[in-house]
C-alpha cells in the first residue's frame, strides 16, 4: 500500500493544503493534514516542505506524523489478519485515541455491534461503560 503525499487548491493567500491519499480497495481515501505551505516549498517526490526552517521541520514533521499513523493503520490490519475498508481506515485515522483508551474502544465496538448483537448481550457490554 503506497501513500501519497499531494497538495490541494492553492487558496488566496497562495498557499495549498498537505493530503495523504491511499486507495484502500480501489477507492481513493484523502486525508488532510493540516499542513499549509506554498507550491513552490513543496517537493512531490519527498511528499515535504523545501526548507531548513523551524517552520518547515514542523510542517514535515506532521507530515510525517500523518504517514506513519496512515502505515500503523496497515500494518495492524495486516498482521491481525482484517479486512480493511475505505470506511474503517478514515475511522482509525481520525480516531487514534480509540486504540489506547479501552473504555473508548468497547464503547464504539458496543454501537458498531448493536445491529448484530442480541439485547442481552448488548446490556452485559454496557458494564465495560459503567462509572
Amino acid at each position: 500500500m503506497s501513500i501519497i503525499t499531494t497538495l490541494g487548491k492553492v487558496k488566496n493567500d497562495g498557499t495549498a493544503p498537505v493530503y495523504m491519499v491511499v486507495y484502500v480497495n480501489g477507492e481513493r481515501v484523502q486525508f488532510h493534514t493540516k499542513v499549509f505551505c506554498e507550491p513552490g516549498r513543496f517537493v512531490v517526490e519527498k511528499g515535504a516542505v523545501k526548507g531548513s526552517s523551524k517552520a518547515a521541520k514542523d510542517q514535515n514533521l506532521i507530515i510525517e506524523n500523518s504517514r506513519n499513523r496512515l502505515n500503523e493503520i496497515f500494518v495492524r490490519y495486516r498482521l491481525q489478519n482484517k479486512a480493511l475498508t475505505p470506511t474503517l481506515v478514515k475511522n482509525e485515522y481520525k480516531n487514534p485515541s480509540l486504540r489506547v483508551d479501552f473504555h473508548a474502544f468497547m464503547t464504539e465496538a458496543i454501537k458498531e455491534r448493536k445491529g448484530e448483537s442480541a439485547p442481552r448481550t448488548i446490556a452485559r457490554d454496557q458494564v465495560f461503560n459503567a462509572e
